[in-house]
């Protein structure tokens, strides 16, 4: 498939910004409410079972809808995909074609509306021991991941935060049988690369309530190979806001991030540290959950979208447009890569592999810059810029037909 450049993807940092509102974090983060997200959770177990190919999976879509507009969201759509089960197991087998639901609530950007900062997760749930109209309440796995960005929405919306970036609340579906075919997310992840979407970064919280102690909790980060902008970050938020210790797991895992990660979009998987021993049984219910604890989980991801959405209460307030001072040309490339770079100052310039290994580092100064890519193999690599203003990162595609 051929991009253009403006299907790069784009990650952008604004250290000033930033900085200005860490004074103010804590008391937004004040707001998240454990019986609020106990109540989202409550409402999704009573359905019973919320496995994809029962007859309640749209209603169940349209009740997340109706939430999202009850809180403030009036744009929150039915983000509708044609779903084709093959899946064959003993004494059970399925091939059937079905119409899935994301649920999608958006706070537009006030200043960079088309890059996105998306927080989620899935709300379809299964039993291991049956399927079809049988118990699968699922509170943990996952409507506390649901649950949690709901919860975050209702606070954006009550502080009436302003993102220059936009900010999308996503409950996606059908990732129960993703290793069979193809989950909300991935068809989610699939459109977003084919249209050029600027994904700066996907939060994937599934499985973050259950907690069997009253203190010293932990919580596992899978950090996806090449994502240590997304590692960094999640781990400062996570030190600077909550009670909650991160166990760093460099390694990909399955799940709705997965489908990110192959289409090149910066994504970390969020998961409790002790495995919940009722995972797929009628026993996954809220009654079993740590509801401070997957109150503190869910303030990593409203911190890291208050930061990293360059994120202000009641204004709108402008970031640097430090992305538009460098042009990258032409990409895809073969022989030699050229930036334009419109700042006064030097700007330090790496090109990193995809398990992040520095292959290239080089000064750029004002003006236009040539890079020799002759002894680079085909292939995805990411740019990464260092400037006074902040740091971004730009997916770069090599492709080595040479005479």
């Amino acid at each position: 498939m051929q991009l253009s450049a403006q299907q790069n993807k784009l990650i952008v940092t604004d250290k000033m910004h930033r900085n200005s509102i860490d004074t103010e974090m804590n008391t937004f983060l004040e707001e998240i409410n454990s019986d609020s997200i106990k109540a989202t959770i409550q409402w999704l177990q009573n359905y019973g079972t919320r496995f994809l190919k029962d007859t309640n999976h749209r209603s169940i879509a349209v009740w997340l809808q109706q939430k999202f507009i009850s809180i403030g969201y009036q744009n929150t759509v039915l983000d509708s995909f044609l779903h084709i089960t093959q899946f064959n197991n003993p004494g059970f087998y399925t091939e059937d074609t079905t119409w899935q639901y994301n649920v999608i609530a958006t706070l537009e950007g006030s200043v960079y509306p088309d890059s996105i900062c998306i927080a989620g997760g899935h709300y379809d749930s299964m039993s291991d021991s049956a399927y079809y109209g049988k118990a699968a309440p699922g509170a943990d796995d996952d409507a506390s991941g649901v649950a949690a960005a709901i919860e975050v929405a209702r606070v954006f919306k009550k502080i009436n935060l302003r993102p220059a970036l936009t900010i999308k609340f996503i409950a996606f579906a059908a990732e129960e049988f993703m290793g069979f075919t193809r989950s909300g997310a991935a068809y989610y992840a699939a459109r977003a690369d084919s249209l050029g979407e600027k994904i700066k970064f996907f939060a994937n919280n599934d499985m973050i309530a259950y907690e069997p102690s009253a203190n010293n909790w932990h919580a596992d980060f899978y950090c996806f190979i090449g994502m240590d902008w997304m590692k960094n970050m999640a781990v400062s938020a996570c030190t600077k806001y909550t009670d909650i210790i991160p166990n760093i797991i460099n390694q990909n895992c399955p799940g709705d991030a997965f489908p990110f990660f192959e289409r090149g979009f910066q994504t970390l998987h969020f998961f409790e540290d002790i495995f919940n021993p009722y995972y797929h049984t009628r026993n996954d219910v809220v009654e079993k959950l740590n509801m401070p604890y997957c109150a503190e989980m869910t303030k990593i991801t409203m911190a890291m979208l208050i930061g990293e959405a360059h994120a202000v209460v009641g204004i709108n307030e402008p970031i640097a447009d430090l992305y538009s001072s460098l042009n990258i040309y032409p990409n895809p490339a073969s022989n030699s890569m050229y930036i334009q770079n419109s700042l006064q100052e030097e700007v330090k310039m790496q090109i990193m592999n995809t398990i992040g290994e520095v292959i290239l580092q080089k000064v750029l100064t004002k003006g236009v810059n040539e890079t020799n890519l002759r002894s680079f193999k085909s292939g995805i690599y990411l740019i990464q810029f260092t400037a006074d203003e902040g740091v971004f990162q730009q997916k770069l595609i090599i492709r080595a037909n040479r005479n």
